[in-house]
């Protein structure tokens, strides 16, 4: 969860505002006669599949496998404006959990809650900035900035704006190629920090097991986490191509390649027939801004102001 920092010889409380930034795959420009749309015309995309997704009766529902909770999306509210000469889009995304079968809720009169009751959320914000790149091959895509805002765990509101951009819009996250992070690595020659989880499972049959003769399945699982130092580009390049191991079902390593930037690299062992081996590599880039406990942190004005400078920062450093 973002953090809370105490700055100052008054101890105010001041509050860290976390700005991810990424990148989508490209938009599909079927029925363009010259294989080209303009700035507008993308963010007139995104109106529409919002519209038509609000008019729609099924929901986007997130189920996490043997989990009782699930996540809706319920609806998504739209903000144009400019950036200087560029469209922008602002994204207001309104979700809810439900399946809650623990916890209450207590203001003047305690609440336990059900799995019927809903809680939900209507300030999930992300920022749409298009992009144009190419002579003649044109690609267009977006640059995503998510506002993480302090109230919040930061995994919900990106899992929120992940589901939109895949299902609601058609873009999801662009991976990059593992040769690109390869040779970038090898520029940087030394990397600072790296950080390196190993998922690994297996049926634990103990046979001391309370209540033994009635189980009917045991499974152990183990999160492993490794953190190197000053680590020379060859040797990073063996822990990226070493596969995985029997033991291990995934490996997510991570590790800084630029100032903001981070890049992201899981592969794991899919649960199929084939067993087969997916990897994803992505590129993360961190930008943080320190805004007081007073602002008006989910007035649309506010958000715009403080991911502006966010945008200017990732374009420059382009």
């Amino acid at each position: 969860m973002s953090g809370i920092n105490k700055i100052g010889s008054e101890n105010q409380l001041r509050l860290i505002l976390k700005i991810p930034a990424y990148i989508t795959s490209p938009i599909s420009v079927k029925g363009k006669s010259n294989g080209k749309l303009n700035f507008t015309e993308m963010i007139d995309l995104v109106v529409d599949a919002v519209e038509k997704y609000n008019d729609s009766v099924e929901k986007i529902e997130i189920v996490k496998k043997n989990k009782a909770q699930s996540k809706q999306i319920k609806s998504i509210n739209y903000y144009k404006s400019n950036y200087g000469d560029m469209p922008v889009i602002l994204l207001q995304i309104s979700d809810f959990k439900t399946g809650m079968i623990d916890g209450y809720l207590e203001a003047s009169e305690r609440h336990n809650i059900s799995n019927s009751d809903k809680l939900g959320s209507d300030t999930n914000f992300v920022l749409l900035y298009p992009q144009i790149v190419g002579d003649d091959n044109f690609s267009h895509y977006f640059l995503i900035f998510i506002y993480e805002d302090p109230g919040k765990e930061n995994n919900e509101i990106s899992s929120s704006v992940r589901q939109v951009l895949s299902k609601v819009l058609k873009l999801p996250m662009a991976n990059i190629k593992l040769p690109k992070v390869l040779e970038e690595i090898k520029k940087a020659k030394v990397i600072d920090n790296i950080n390196l989880n190993l998922y690994s499972s297996y049926n634990d049959n103990n046979s001391d097991m309370k209540l033994n003769k009635y189980v009917i399945s045991s499974v152990t699982k183990i999160q492993k986490t490794i953190t190197y130092a000053n680590v020379p580009a060859e040797e990073i390049t063996n822990l990226i191509e070493e596969p995985l191991s029997a033991d291990n079902k995934k490996k997510v390593l991570r590790f800084s390649s630029g100032e903001n930037k981070e890049v992201k690299i899981t592969t794991e062992q899919k649960e199929d027939a084939l067993n087969k081996i997916s990897e994803t590599v992505e590129e993360l880039f961190n930008y943080e801004v320190e805004i007081s406990k007073t602002d008006p942190i989910y007035e649309v004005d506010f958000i715009l102001k403080q991911i502006r400078p966010v945008v200017d920062k990732y374009l420059q450093n382009k």
